[in-house]
């Protein structure tokens, strides 16, 4: 039995490693990140193609983040211009440096417009080099992607990169695609299952299997009829 709830617990593994049907609605998330003055504001509206971010040679001119939806080859993207990371005294610019370093945390893609070695880790991370305009500039560093927001050089190859990545993330024409609420069904699921098939108690395993068909009864729509009262007064407030 140990055997079979760890193989389950598997597949359910293979399902939640499935692009999110969410992505469809919201887009992909594609946040640039950078040190102050990296060109960040620039590349953005390079890509939307319009003035959406302030650009000044002032550091710390964006202190929020600013959201430009977007169409790329018919995909749906968020992108994002954040503050530029550095320790700074101006309490307003802090909190958005802080707000900068969980969207580059939180992103589908991340766009690195600093130095290379201190770029941080991320599963979908691009390097650019931004600004080859210029002659000091002109070379782009290995695994990086050159690009200058002035002549527009380079811009295509970036597109063109985040295009292979954000089609991984999007739901395949006709695929199944969960939710966020089965996600999280399926998820306390094979939590469950994974901890009965690594346990050699029958309780132990009988209780696994338990809390696992009732999440999968509340995925389905079969809980009984206690378990929907349950949640009727738990969330609403109802008179007799």
């Amino acid at each position: 039995m140990a055997a079979d709830c760890l193989a389950l617990a598997g597949e359910l593994d293979a399902w939640l490693s499935r692009p999110r049907i969410e992505t469809l609605k919201d887009g992909v998330r594609i946040v640039v990140s950078g040190p102050p003055n990296a060109g960040k504001s620039s590349l953005v509206n390079a890509i939307a193609g319009c003035d959406r971010a302030i650009v000044t040679d002032v550091p710390g001119t964006t202190r929020d983040h600013i959201e430009v939806p977007l169409a790329l080859a018919g995909m749906p993207i968020l992108l994002t211009d954040t503050a530029g990371l550095r320790d700074s005294s101006d309490r307003v610019e802090a909190i958005g440096v802080e707000r900068a370093r969980g969207l580059a945390e939180a992103a589908d893609i991340l766009l690195w417009l600093g130095e290379p070695g201190d770029a941080p880790d991320h599963a979908r991370r691009i390097l650019v080099h931004p600004r080859i305009d210029l002659p000091e500039r002109k070379v782009a560093p290995d695994d990086s992607v050159g690009t200058s927001a002035v002549s527009g050089e380079g811009i295509a190859d970036l597109l063109a990169r985040i295009g292979d990545l954000a089609g991984n993330l999007l739901p395949a024409e006709g695929a199944l695609a969960l939710n966020r609420r089965q996600a999280s069904h399926l998820q306390e699921a094979r939590v469950a299952l994974q901890h009965a098939g690594n346990s050699s108690d029958c309780v132990l395993q009988a209780e696994g299997l338990r809390v696992s068909r009732e999440t999968f009864d509340r995925l389905t729509g079969r809980a009984g009829v206690e378990d929907l009262l349950d949640s009727l007064f738990g969330r609403f407030c109802l008179g007799k």
